[in-house]
C-alpha cells in the first residue's frame, strides 16, 4: 500500500473518523511500515499535546469580539474614496468598451449582409452579361453577307462579310 494512502488513514484514525473495520488493516499495516509507525506517533504527540496545553475559551473574549465588530460596523465608508473610485473607474470603461464592441458587432453584421447582397446581385448581373454576350455572338453570325455595291462604272464590286 502506498505511504499517501497509510497516511490518509492514519489521519482519519486519529480525527476518530475510521471506521471500526478497518482499524485491524491499519494496525497491521503499521506493524509493517517503519516510516508509517513514526507518522503515526508524530501525529499522536501532535494531538495528546494539543489537548493538554490548551487553555479554556474565556467568557469575556464573545463580549470584546462583539464589541469590534459592532464598531467596524456602523461606520460607513465614503462611495468615492481611493480604492472605490478605481474600481468606478474601470467598471465604467469596461461597460464603454462592451457597449462599443457590440455597436461594432452590430455594425459589422450589416456590412456583412450587405456585401452578400452584393456579390449576389455582382453574380446576377455577371450572368446577364454573358447571355447578352452570347445573344450577340448568335445575332450577328446569323446575319447574311453585306455586299456594297459602287455607282462608278470603273470600281470593282466590294462585297463585305461579318466574320465574327
Amino acid at each position: 500500500m502506498k505511504i499517501d494512502d497509510l497516511k490518509y488513514i492514519i489521519d482519519l484514525y486519529i480525527d476518530g473518523e475510521l471506521e471500526k473495520g478497518k482499524e485491524p488493516f491499519l494496525f497491521t499495516a503499521l506493524s509493517q511500515d517503519g516510516e508509517a509507525r513514526e507518522y503515526f506517533k508524530a501525529v499522536n504527540y501532535l494531538k495528546n499535546n494539543i489537548q493538554q496545553n490548551s487553555e479554556p475559551y474565556p467568557s469575556s473574549l464573545d463580549k470584546r469580539v462583539l464589541r469590534s465588530i459592532g464598531n467596524s460596523t456602523t461606520k460607513q465608508p465614503a462611495l468615492f474614496t481611493n480604492k472605490n473610485i478605481y474600481l468606478f473607474l474601470a467598471c465604467s470603461a469596461a461597460a464603454v468598451f462592451i457597449f462599443i464592441s457590440a455597436l461594432f458587432y452590430g455594425r459589422s453584421e450589416d456590412y456583412k449582409r450587405q456585401s452578400e447582397d452584393y456579390k449576389e446581385q455582382f453574380f446576377t448581373l455577371s450572368r446577364e452579361v454573358k447571355k447578352q454576350n452570347s445573344d450577340l455572338q448568335l445575332i450577328l453570325n446569323a446575319m447574311p453577307e453585306i455586299q456594297v455595291k459602287s455607282g462608278y462604272f470603273r470600281t470593282k464590286e466590294i462585297v463585305v462579310k461579318a466574320n465574327l
